[in-house]
């Protein structure tokens, strides 16, 4: 990735192309045996596959398992639909953040002298697999998502993808630096979160 040249100067007014945004990395990172990217085909495909072969042999004499169902973002799918759903995740996957500006919460906050754009997108892991027993029914559930804000000093204001700002002499080079790293550093914001609810009392459709 590379974010160099994405800033223009005319006279008074920084101008800041913010387009890269919604960056996907695709390779897998690592520390040590740990991956931290591809988790989805690392470490979910796997427990995924292996209760979707489980679920040829409900009906069968002996069977421990009686039922096993995958959702997608709420919608029922097939267990071939489901690997690949949860196999193709990757943590640092911004491709959610590609609306402009325009389509941001945009506030201005006067004590500080700042204007900030805010979105919140949809998760891009929202997984839940249902596994049912004769004794207990169990819900598996994966969900990740993030939000990003970008903070400029002053007051700006956004042309699609553009940020213009109004700065003084000497000014432009840092607030340029501030631009970049706080909309990075908000955009890493993930959270993901797994739990196991048992006796499922209610799940809705879409």
């Amino acid at each position: 990735m590379d974010v160099l040249g994405v800033s223009q100067r005319n006279g008074d007014i920084l101008s800041v192309n913010v387009t890269w945004l919604p960056f996907v990395v695709r390779s897998d990172l690592r520390a040590q045996d740990l991956s931290f990217n591809t988790i989805g085909d690392r470490y979910l495909r796997s427990v995924v596959t292996n209760y979707a072969n489980a679920s040829r042999f409900v009906g069968l004499p002996n069977a421990t398992i009686t039922g096993v169902t995958f959702f997608a973002n709420g919608t029922s799918v097939g267990p071939e639909a489901a690997q690949n759903y949860v196999g193709n995740f990757t943590m640092l996957d911004f491709s959610p953040l590609n609306p402009n500006l325009n389509q941001w919460n945009r506030t201005y906050t006067l004590n500080n002298n700042t204007t900030t754009w805010r979105y919140f997108p949809s998760k891009i892991l929202n997984f839940d697999m249902r596994i049912e027993r004769k004794t207990a029914t169990s819900d598996y559930v994966a969900t990740y998502g993030y939000d990003a804000a970008i903070s400029v000093p002053g007051v700006g204001r956004a042309q699609g993808n553009m940020i213009l700002v109004e700065v003084g002499t000497g000014h432009a080079e840092w607030v340029m630096s501030a631009i970049v790293i706080l909309a990075f550093a908000s955009a890493i914001f993930v959270q993901i979160r797994y739990r196991n609810r048992k006796r499922i009392t209610k799940f809705q459709k879409k």
